[in-house]
C-alpha cells in the first residue's frame, strides 16, 4: 500500500532536516505529491475504495494513511500562517483513524480474532500513537497521554498472539512483506513517549522499550534478504516506514539515555533511506509498465 510509503517519506524527511536538508526537502516534496495524488486516487474511485477496506489487510493498512496525514500536519504547522489549516488537518487524520479503529473492531475483531491477527493489526491500533508523535499541532497533552497508553496496551493484547501465530503458521506468501512491521509499534511508541515526556526520570522502562525494539529491528533485518527477493508488490511498502521509525527510536532512545551512538543511527537511517528508495523505484517501475499495456 502506497500509504506506507509516503509515510516513511515524511518521516525520513523529519529524521534528515538536520544532516542533509536538501534531501530531507526532497523526501518531503515526492511525499506530499504522492499523499495528494493517493487522496484524488481513492476519491475517484471511492466505490473501489469501499470494497477494498472491506478486507481486513486492506483495512488494518489503511490506517498508514492518517498516520501520515498527521506527520503532514506535522510540517505545515511550522508555517505559522498555515497553522489552522495544519490543525484542521490533525483532527480530520486523528478523527479518520478513530474511526477505522471502531470500524475494524466492529467487523473484523470478533470471537477467534487472536487467530487472524496480522501484523497490520499493530499499525491500526497502535499507530494511534501517532497522535501523541504530533501532538504538538494542537496542543492536547492529555489526549497524547491517552493514545500513548492506548498504543501500549494494544501492544501487549496484540504480540503475544500475533508472535505465537508467525511462529505456528507464518503468514500468507501476498502478506510476507508485513513480517517487517514487527519492529514498528514498539519503536513509535518510544518515539511517542519521548515526545510526550513519558520516559522522563525512567530511564530503566526507555531501556527497555529500546531493547525490545531493537531486537524486533534486528529480526527484520534478518528477514529483509529473504523479503526483498521476492516478486515485488505493492505490500512491499510495509517495509519502508517500520526501518524509518526504528532508526529514529534508537537516535532519542540512547539520546534519552545520554549515550548516543551516531554510528549507529547513521546505520540503521542510510538502510531505512535504501529500502525506500527501492520501494518507490519499484513502484515506478511497476506503474509504467502497467501504463504500457
Amino acid at each position: 500500500m502506497l500509504s506506507g510509503a509516503i509515510l516513511a517519506l515524511f518521516g525520513l524527511g523529519k529524521s534528515w532536516t538536520v544532516d542533509w536538508p536538501v534531501f530531507s526537502q526532497i523526501l518531503t516534496g515526492v511525499g506530499l505529491c504522492l499523499w495528494l495524488a493517493y487522496v484524488f486516487y481513492w476519491g475517484r474511485h471511492w466505490r473501489k475504495w469501499l470494497q477494498a477496506i472491506q478486507t481486513p489487510a486492506f483495512a488494518s493498512s489503511f490506517a498508514t494513511f492518517p498516520m501520515a496525514s498527521l506527520l503532514l500536519s506535522h510540517y505545515i504547522s511550522q508555517w505559522p500562517s498555515l497553522l489552522g489549516l495544519a490543525q484542521v488537518l490533525w483532527w480530520l487524520a486523528f478523527g479518520g483513524h478513530l474511526a477505522l479503529i471502531l470500524y475494524f473492531t466492529l467487523t473484523f475483531a470478533k470471537k477467534r480474532w487472536y487467530q487472524q491477527v496480522l501484523p497490520s493489526w499493530t499499525v491500526l491500533y497502535v499507530g494511534i500513537a501517532m497522535g501523541a508523535v504530533t501532538s504538538q499541532v494542537t496542543g492536547q497533552s492529555i489526549l497524547a497521554q491517552l493514545v500513548f497508553y492506548f498504543g501500549l496496551l494494544a501492544s501487549l493484547i496484540l504480540y503475544p498472539p500475533l508472535l505465537i501465530r508467525l511462529a505456528k503458521q507464518g503468514l500468507p506468501e501476498a502478506l510476507l512483506a508485513q513480517k517487517a512491521i514487527l519492529c514498528a509499534p514498539l519503536s513509535l511508541l518510544l518515539v511517542a513517549g519521548q515526545a510526550i515526556g513519558v520516559f522522563q526520570g525512567a530511564w530503566t522502562y526507555l531501556l527497555i522499550f529500546l531493547i525490545l525494539s531493537q531486537a524486533l529491528y534486528v529480526y527484520v533485518v534478518i528477514s529483509l534478504k529473504t523479503l526483498l527477493r521476492r516478486a515485488f508488490s505493492p505490500a512491499f511498502s510495509a517495509m519502508t516506514f517500520p526501518l524509518t521509525i526504528s532508526a529514529t527510536a534508537l537516535q532519542l532512545g540512547l539520546a534519552g539515555l545520554h549515550h548516543p551512538l551516531p554510528w549507529l543511527f547513521w546505520t540503521e537511517r542510510f538502510l531505512a533511506t535504501l529500502v525506500l528508495l527501492y520501494v518507490l523505484g519499484q513502484f515506478i517501475c511497476k506503474s509504467t509498465s502497467d501504463s504500457q499495456k
